[in-house]
């Protein structure tokens, strides 16, 4: 804890956050900053714990035995009825606790420091005010030298890891903020983002621990495995044991990609630091050409780095306490993965470990999508097919659409998908959609065009207005019922619009669902979907590029694997089309050549069945 405590006192940064493994030392450095802030240099401090209860019923009293076994703060405290439960008045100044569920606790007043204590175990959004860390920051606007700190072990996130190619060091790779949720996590990879490395006792180069270094044998019960795990040095394999960590533990130096430890680990005063970063450093002492000298446990920041974050990540495998042993950790880990429980390998990876726990997200491969394709080809139109349906989705340079005919049981097969090119804010762009409107496939018309108005409201908006059997459609994560339609009279700018539409909301996690459930289902006729047998590798892509993940609340998240993920919204349209039209539209009827009339009141056509 020695690096991040001397950041409390950084003047270069307004923001420090710690992300590591539970009962690893975080309440003790924030009792230890708070401290240092009311003896020494006076000013506003403010707690902010995840819940009340924890905030007064563990927090406080450890404050409390702080501040009366420390004579000089004791001294200057004010005693009797100001000294409550919420607040104290230590050297003139107040320091306030607050709980992440009250937005009336964390707005009262200002503080020069804002401590907020369990990040992840908090709402991204308290009660609709914001969020807790940009609600701690503007407290401490005032106060030039204010500070935000933050700490917390983290939840889940799809993390990977990468090698440094001038250090040779692995670090934690930046995640995608669609696969992440842990909030500490997503603090810690915007800033600095520091991780503990320490030296391996036989080839003496630097490594940052994580439980992939741990060995141990395979299908060992978990005595055999707390006695025999070893964590193996990254670059020389040597096995090492737990007996070895103080040794390993006293040289142990932060550091942020592109800085290597050079291996004189035989020192017990300064670790040698080169630096691969841009910087100038002048209050640094050089030791030759990028090298700077550091203490152990310390850190030193490249002043090429702009960010106003200083963060640290540090292993539990690093953990002080002396049954933390390599192979304690490992055999709480075994243990948690025969039960079979995800929640108790998160438990481990998370609060031992200090670890994200990789959440598997469900989605098809594109090879499933493949295996889907039926012997006709693109614009060919199969046996079975009573209705026709064509879902659009708007970017800013091109319309994509995806053509799917519907039969009985909702048994469909895809006809034709395409990309029409152009700035979509043209006429000439959505001509091209009409001309895919008013065509004939083997004499059927589209029944329904159902057009995402997420992006370029207006201009889908006008298109339907002339386009009887085009429909806005708007889809949300989540909604009380699979879809509804809602009156619209005016456009995005709220201008009246020629004449109403109706704007189709609908549930997107049920369209999608419903989409990939298709794709993974067997080929009896009740569970038909189909692709052309020319279907492209692009198409059955685009088709998996989110995958579904239930977060342990209950709620559902779709992952963006890929930006291209198009055609995978053109055929959620599509169902959510075909429902429309078997479930709104009852009186449609009709033969298989009849051409659907333009009229607003129907379209005629067979209906779907089942």
């Amino acid at each position: 804890m020695v690096g991040p405590a001397k950041a409390l006192t950084d003047p270069r940064f307004s923001r420090v956050f710690v992300c590591m493994f539970s009962q690893g030392g975080k309440s003790r450095l924030f009792f230890n900053g708070m401290g240092r802030r009311l003896d020494d240099d006076p000013a506003p401090v403010l707690y902010i714990g995840p819940t009340r209860n924890n905030v007064l019923n563990v927090i406080e009293p450890k404050i409390d035995d702080m501040l009366r076994t420390c004579p000089s703060l004791w001294s200057k405290t004010v005693h009797g009825q100001k000294y409550t439960k919420t607040k104290k008045i230590i050297a003139g100044v107040s320091l306030r606790f607050a709980w992440a569920g009250s937005p009336t606790e964390l707005a009262a007043d200002s503080a020069c420091d804002v401590y907020v204590d369990e990040i992840d175990r908090m709402a991204r959004d308290v009660k609709g005010e914001g969020n807790v860390i940009e609600l701690a920051d503007a407290r401490h606007n005032t106060y030039p030298d204010g500070k935000t700190i933050g700490a917390s072990t983290p939840t889940q996130g799809n993390v990977d890891t990468y090698t440094h190619d001038k250090t040779g060091i692995e670090h934690w790779k930046r995640c995608d903020p669609e696969q992440l949720l842990s909030a500490i996590w997503s603090l810690w990879q915007d800033g600095t983002a520091h991780e503990w490395a320490w030296p391996c006792p036989d080839c003496h180069e630097y490594f940052v621990p994580r439980f992939k270094n741990i060995v141990y044998p395979n299908d060992a019960d978990p005595g055999t495995v707390n006695r025999e795990a070893r964590l193996a040095c990254p670059h020389c394999g040597s096995a090492i044991e737990s007996k070895q960590k103080q040794w390993m533990y006293e040289r142990g130096v932060y550091v942020m990609p592109g800085q290597r430890p050079l291996t004189h680990a035989d020192t017990d005063e300064t670790a040698h630091l080169q630096d691969f970063n841009d910087y100038d450093a002048p209050s640094l002492k050089r030791k030759g050409k990028g090298v700077v000298e550091v203490e152990f446990g310390s850190y030193h920041v490249s002043e090429s780095i702009t960010t106003e974050d200083l963060t640290f990540w540090t292993s539990g495998l690093a953990n002080w306490a002396s049954k933390k042993t390599f192979g304690e950790i490992a055999m709480r880990f075994v243990r948690a993965v025969r039960t079979g429980e995800t929640e108790k390998v998160q438990g481990v990876l998370n609060t031992q470990l200090g670890e994200c726990f990789k959440f598997g997200g469900d989605a098809p491969k594109s090879e499933e999508v493949h295996a889907r394709k039926g012997p006709y080809k693109a614009g060919d139109m199969p046996n079975g097919v009573n209705v026709l349906v064509c879902g659009v989705d708007v970017q800013k340079d091109r319309l994509i659409y995806s053509v799917r005919g519907f039969g009985k049981n909702f048994s469909s097969w895809g006809i034709e998908y395409g990309d029409l090119w152009g700035d979509t804010t043209k006429t000439e762009v959505w001509d091209q959609l009409a001309t895919i409107y008013d065509r004939e496939w083997n004499g059927f018309m589209i029944t329904r065009m159902g057009i995402d108005s997420g992006f370029r409201a207006n201009e889908v908006y006008s298109f339907c207005e002339t386009h009887p059997r085009a429909l806005p459609t708007k889809g949300h994560d989540m909604l009380s019922k699979p879809f509804y339609a809602a009156r619209l009279d005016v456009d995005s700018e709220g201008k009246a619009l020629k004449q109403s539409l109706q704007l189709w909301h609908f549930d997107s996690d049920f369209a999608k669902s419903w989409v990939h459930g298709r794709i993974y289902a067997g080929d009896e006729e009740q569970t038909v979907w189909m692709v052309p047998g020319d279907v492209s590798d692009d198409y059955c892509n685009q088709l998996v590029a989110e995958e579904r993940m239930v977060k342990p609340s209950g709620s559902v998240k779709w992952l963006v694997k890929n930006r291209n993920n198009h055609f995978l919204d053109c055929e959620a349209i599509n169902y959510i089309l075909a429902r429309i039209v078997r479930d709104v539209h009852r009186k449609i009827s009709g033969t298989r050549a009849s051409k659907p009339q333009n009229t607003r009141r129907g379209v005629r056509s067979k209906g779907l069945r089942g």
